[in-house]
């Protein structure tokens, strides 16, 4: 769980913008006859958390599916790329058994280098490709094994719907963030608003003003002092939760340390002895902290354990079990 430092609320990190959120719509009520908010300010109060963490949400999971389009469409266009120049070494050979012909070596495309950019293999595969139907249906013998050649066709086609993925995935990333970045600035502009609000009508230094996400003045950290309410060197921390969000799919809470700088996060079967590293470079910055999450988690009760670390040296570990179905 985040903490507050301040009332900048234009420079809130995603973690502490969902902390405000999350306190503002869950004790607008309380406070919202007092400080006179109503109507389409305190429609978007009560449902603020639910609509920016929504958003959130959607932006890392199309941003995970965007990055694991792309590593298949680089493993497509690798396997491509490496038949694509088998394919051309044997051709050159045969083609060795013939009278020079330059003309035909240009059509071919195998005079050049092998590409090494998505575009330009595709481009001298089809070259190959053509220009070996336009000599079978000529009647030429100048062309390898017909097997070779329909092979190369299907490898390139797979890299070409795989890059096809890829771009809507981009695309749809592309909205994710947009929606959440509008989001966070209409959000933003809100907030400020009822902020002044409540300073004009309890003051700015009221306990209150905590409920509806806001620091009174007397709390606002002094950068140089040590990091507000985080737990003291070697911890452990204050929040550790492990939640399964289903599709073998596990989301990891946590929050930071004084004088940590990373976090390892590791996990193993229940009833086993090894631990399997899951991460070891998870972010101790409190403003860096994110929600972690790991995909593909092999069915079975599991035993996550988180760490913080602090110049090489561990602190105090935490520990969650969770059943992955």
């Amino acid at each position: 769980m985040a903490h507050l430092k301040s009332n900048d609320i234009g420079n809130d990190p995603i973690e502490v913008r969902l902390y405000r959120l999350l306190r503002m719509q869950n004790n607008i009520n309380t406070h919202r006859v007092e400080l006179g908010i109503s109507g389409p300010l305190l429609t978007w109060a009560r449902g603020s958390y639910d609509r920016f963490s929504g958003a959130v949400t959607v932006s890392s999971v199309e941003s995970g599916e965007s990055v694991d389009a792309n590593k298949i469409a680089k493993d497509k266009f690798f396997a491509a790329k490496k038949y694509y120049q088998k394919a051309k070494e044997i051709l050159i050979a045969f083609l060795d058994q013939y009278k020079p012909d330059e003309i035909l070596m240009a059509s071919y495309k195998v005079d050049q280098p092998t590409s090494k950019t998505y575009n330009g293999i595709i481009k001298q595969i089809n070259s190959l490709v053509e220009t070996h139907n336009r000599l079978v249906a000529e009647g030429d013998d100048r062309v390898v094994a017909q097997s070779i050649i329909d092979n190369m066709v299907v490898l390139r086609d797979a890299f070409l719907a795989e890059v096809e993925a890829s771009g809507i995935e981009e695309r749809e990333m592309d909205v994710a963030y947009k929606t959440q970045h509008s989001y966070y600035n209409e959000d933003t502009d809100k907030l400020r608003l009822i902020y002044k609000i409540a300073c004009m009508v309890w003051g700015d230094d009221d306990p209150r003003l905590k409920d509806l996400g806001f620091l009174p003045a007397s709390e606002v950290w002094t950068p140089g002092q040590p990091e507000p309410w985080l737990p003291p060197w070697p911890g452990p921390v204050e929040t550790f939760i492990v939640t399964y969000l289903g599709e073998k799919e596990v989301q990891i809470d946590y929050s930071g340390v004084q004088e940590a700088t990373i976090g390892y996060l590791d996990r193993r079967k229940v009833g086993s002895e090894d631990w399997i590293l899951v991460a070891n470079d998870l972010p101790m910055n409190e403003e860096d902290i994110l929600p972690f999450r790991e995909r593909h988690v092999p069915p079975g009760t599991w035993e996550y354990r988180f760490t913080p670390v602090k110049d090489g040296e561990k602190g105090e570990p935490s520990f969650v079990s969770i059943e992955v179905v």
